[in-house]
């Protein structure tokens, strides 16, 4: 799921920038530090591995009787996804303090269904959210001010390019993929 490093754990799914491998003679590791973590008011502890394939994963965090929160990673996502199902969702940034949001100084409260999160490291985050809802963002994070049934997504965005790239994509994502490949002698058909 390139650019970003994750881990699930029980309060959500903790997102990490790519960092440069750490290779010695007997081994090879990648840092993980924190940027951001997604998760909501009363989210269930268990989760589990609700579907997979060749390229993707789909974690649940609860069921689809109670609240439920499911993150499809697909490698090579520009923007993390997270399915809310009768939750408040909670954003909170661990690298950095959140700044501004949408060009006001924090606290805030807005309405929207696109916020752009500037942090106090210079990072801008962009946040999106399927239909619009109302949030309080303070130096930590986003609060949803309500229950969603929806998906939140959410992508670092460093150049003006770059936001006009994911403002352009926002609304479609990947849920899982397929690859099928064939070969003949010489040639190779995926």
């Amino acid at each position: 799921s390139m650019p970003y490093l994750l881990k699930a754990r029980p309060d959500g799914l903790h997102v990490g920038l790519s960092a440069p491998k750490v290779v010695a003679a007997d081994s090879v590791s990648v840092p993980f530090t924190e940027a951001v973590d997604v998760g909501a008011e009363g989210l269930p502890d268990a989760r589990a591995v609700a579907a997979h394939d060749q390229l993707s994963v789909t974690l649940r965090w609860g069921d689809h009787d109670g609240g439920s929160m499911a993150a499809p990673l697909v490698r090579g996502m520009p923007l993390v996804t997270l399915e809310f199902s009768d939750l408040a969702p909670r954003v909170t940034f661990a690298a950095s303090s959140v700044a501004r949001v949408d060009g006001h100084a924090v606290p805030a409260s807005l309405s929207s269904d696109r916020y752009e999160i500037e942090l106090a490291s210079g990072d801008t985050w962009l946040v999106y959210v399927s239909k619009e809802s109302a949030v309080h963002v303070d130096e930590r994070g986003v609060s949803f001010d309500g229950k969603l049934s929806g998906a939140v997504r959410l992508g670092l965005a460093p150049t003006e390019e770059s936001k006009a790239i994911l403002d352009k994509h926002r609304r479609r994502y990947p849920t899982g993929a397929k690859v099928r490949a064939r070969a003949a002698a010489d040639r190779a058909h995926l």
